[in-house]
């Protein structure tokens, strides 16, 4: 099973970054896992087996080729702090295959963030947005994460803010840009 041979490309210690050929793979690997999820539901009466989070080194390193394609800027994935990092600027990478909220952690910091619409990943179809706001930015602290709290408020409170991008999009759509809409192979 193909399922292995990633495992051993994430375990290699000696490998800098994913190439291309093992995030598609990955991919795949994923892309089954969720539809052997997906068949075991509907054996299921009553529990429900949850689909995983989409992974993020798929989602970062389609990020990575975006940025390397499309601006011919050296992209590092494998590193310490952050989920990207080009040209000394930490990149933030968030992805989503639902409606549902992405989780910010309260202490992190990024020079801009990307959001990988993965909604249709069984098709290897992805859409990347491109926010290029900081977490320290006045606009990004005021955007609210509820009636009462905005993402700085809650990040002061060492809480983790939560907030479906759609959410994000509605109240700063002036930062948003769709730069990406295709499929993966279109990064290679």
């Amino acid at each position: 099973m193909q399922f292995n041979k990633i495992i051993f490309i994430m375990n290699n210690k000696n490998k800098q970054e994913l190439e291309f050929e093992d995030i598609d793979l990955f991919l795949d690997n994923f892309i089954s896992y969720c539809e052997s999820i997906n068949k075991l539901n509907k054996k299921l009466a009553k529990r429900k087996i949850r689909n995983p989070n989409f992974p993020s080194e798929i989602s970062e390193n389609i990020v990575k080729y975006y940025i390397q394609k499309t601006e011919g800027k050296k992209t590092n994935w494998n590193i310490k702090s952050g989920d990207l990092i080009v040209n000394d600027k930490i990149i933030e990478v968030k992805a989503f295959t639902s409606n549902g909220p992405s989780s910010f952690g309260p202490s992190e910091k990024w020079n801009e963030i990307f959001f990988v619409d993965a909604t249709n990943f069984k098709t290897k179809t992805f859409k990347i947005y491109n926010v290029k706001l900081s977490n320290n930015n006045e606009i990004w602290g005021n955007i609210k994460i509820n009636s009462k709290q905005t993402y700085k408020s809650q990040c002061k409170e060492k809480r983790r803010p939560r907030i479906a991008f759609r959410y994000i999009k509605s109240q700063i759509s002036n930062y948003v840009n769709k730069i990406f809409d295709g499929t993966l192979d279109k990064l290679k």
